[in-house]
Order: C-alpha cells, then sequence, then structure tokens
C-alpha cells in the first residue's frame, strides 16, 4: 500500500510539474504580449507624428509651388504691360492713343 501512494504521490508531482510548465508557457506568452504592447505604443506614437509631419510638409511645398506658378503668371503679365506701357510712351502722341494698355 505505501508503494501504491508513492507512485499516486509521484503521479500527482509529475502532473503539478507538467500543469505548472504549461502555465508557465503561456505566462511567458502573456509576458511577451505585454512587452510587445509596450513596445508597440511608443513606435505607434512616432510613425503618426512622422506621418502628419510628412503630410503637412507635403501640402505646404504644394502650396509653395501653386504661389509660385501664380506670383510667376502675374509677373508675367505684369512685365508685359509695363513693356505696352514704356513702349507706348516712345512712340508719338498719335500713335500713343492707338495702343493705350487695355484695363
Amino acid at each position: 500500500m505505501a508503494d501504491q501512494r508513492n507512485v499516486t504521490t509521484e503521479q500527482g508531482a509529475e502532473d503539478r510539474i507538467e500543469r505548472a510548465e504549461q502555465l508557465a508557457r503561456e505566462a511567458a506568452g502573456y509576458w511577451q504580449t505585454t512587452v510587445r504592447g509596450l513596445f508597440a505604443f511608443p513606435n505607434a506614437t512616432a510613425l503618426s507624428v512622422s506621418s502628419a509631419v510628412l503630410y503637412l510638409t507635403g501640402l505646404a511645398e504644394q502650396s509653395y509651388k501653386r504661389i509660385e506658378a501664380l506670383t510667376g503668371r502675374l509677373g508675367g503679365e505684369i512685365s508685359r504691360e509695363l513693356g505696352e506701357v514704356a513702349r507706348t510712351a516712345t512712340l508719338p502722341e498719335p500713335e500713343r492713343a492707338k495702343r493705350q494698355p487695355s484695363a
């Protein structure tokens, strides 16, 4: 009978050890998830901030190019108008009246 108790006790101990190992593996999985989560939050924050900055700089660059193109066109029109005014100023009076720039 003592042998049977020892066998039962050993099996119970082995079962407990196996269960403890199983719980330890499960706990390790939770710890890995926790550590990933701790690192995921700062990474997600950094990626979000960098994407927002990249988006804003892209918008600023587009706006700058549009403003530059618009001022270039306006500058060209103003230069043409000033060129016509300068040319008409050197013409005699009757010719000057014919070539007045349109307002």
